[in-house]
């Protein structure tokens, strides 16, 4: 499933990211493309976990889940900024009108990124449990 996702973001940004961030007639912002990176890395690293889960590597995917919290935070705090910037580069060299107005789904969308990524550090210190023994066998037949 992991690899499912990552094929449609590549896909979805296949078709931007040549003509609009790399070969694009205005240079855009570093804070841009360190959002590209921390993005592409989040990916990168959510199927790694997920392939750590799949090979039973519970142990790595729990220390490794720290980093994932240091590099969702991170992406948080980048994605505000760089919303705000690409509005106003948007603005000044595409003559864009309203784009003011769409800022609220991506600081929504940010948000609700927000709640759901301190929910999960709030829930990674509760899971430190082993699972039942039915759901661990459960796990073996997939």
């Amino acid at each position: 499933m992991s690899l499912l996702i990552a094929g449609v973001v590549v896909y979805g940004f296949s078709h931007t990211t040549g003509p609009h961030l790399i070969h694009a007639k205005y240079r855009r912002p570093i804070l841009v493309w360190v959002h590209a990176l921390l993005f592409f890395g989040w990916i990168v690293f959510y199927i790694l976990q997920s392939a750590l889960v799949r090979i039973r590597k519970i142990r790595l995917h729990r220390t490794l889940g720290w980093a994932g919290a240091v590099l969702g935070v991170s992406m948080v705090a980048v994605g505000y900024p760089v919303a705000l910037v690409m509005a106003r580069f948007d603005a000044i060299h595409f003559h864009a009108t309203n784009k003011d107005a769409f800022l609220i789904v991506q600081f929504f969308d940010l948000f609700a990124f927000a709640v759901a990524l301190g929910l999960a550090i709030l829930w990674k210190k509760k899971s430190r449990t082993p699972p039942p023994v039915e759901a661990d066998r459960d796990l073996r037949t997939y």
